[in-house]
């Protein structure tokens, strides 16, 4: 007989601690694995009657939640209102998916940061350019469409390339207003 535990969202909870009971004798317990479910494993001793009645206690932390049920029915879900899935873990997945937009906007106001240096030499020009160039192709991988850039420059050097690298040969080699 499978048990599932989810939050209000329908988010599967796992490490819930399932324990089944026969009257008030305890039978067995398990934990939820990482999609919420957990299997609970009747085994009737010979000669004993049909199971008609089994009470499932679910616990999440400190909550509790105690259902009696007819174990031919199948599978059953315990839904915890109370709960909702924390703020980090829903900034870590949101980071997790978006790591390279993030990180090109990290990058873009570090050099708007580093733009206002009273005086800055050639060298910081073209560490500040490196670092827009980065910013523009971290944040082109957030983007959707396709960008083809076939650039030539005399007989010896071309350079192909797609994609955010493509947004990252473009900011890099365009030369900015002096």
């Amino acid at each position: 007989m499978l048990v599932k535990v989810v939050d209000r969202n329908r988010t599967p909870i796992p490490g819930a601690t399932i324990q089944y009971f026969l009257d008030n004798t305890p039978l067995g317990s398990c934990e939820t694995n990482r999609t919420g479910t957990g299997n609970i494993e009747i085994s009737p001793k010979r000669g004993s009657a049909k199971i008609k009645a089994l009470r499932i206690v679910v616990k999440v932390g400190s909550l509790r939640k105690e259902r009696v049920v007819d174990p031919d029915s199948g599978a059953f879900v315990f839904i915890f209102q109370e709960l909702d899935e924390p703020m980090t873990a829903n900034l870590l997945q949101f980071l997790t998916r978006h790591f390279s937009g993030v990180t090109g906007i990290a990058f873009l106001l570090l050099a708007v940061s580093l733009a206002f240096l009273p005086s800055t030499t050639a060298f910081q020009q073209r560490i500040i350019l490196a670092v827009v160039a980065l910013a523009g192709a971290g944040i082109a991988t957030e983007l959707t469409g396709f960008l083809n850039v076939k650039l030539s420059f005399g007989k010896k050097l071309a350079i192909q390339a797609g994609g955010a690298l493509a947004v990252f040969i473009v900011l890099y080699l365009l030369v900015p207003a002096q």
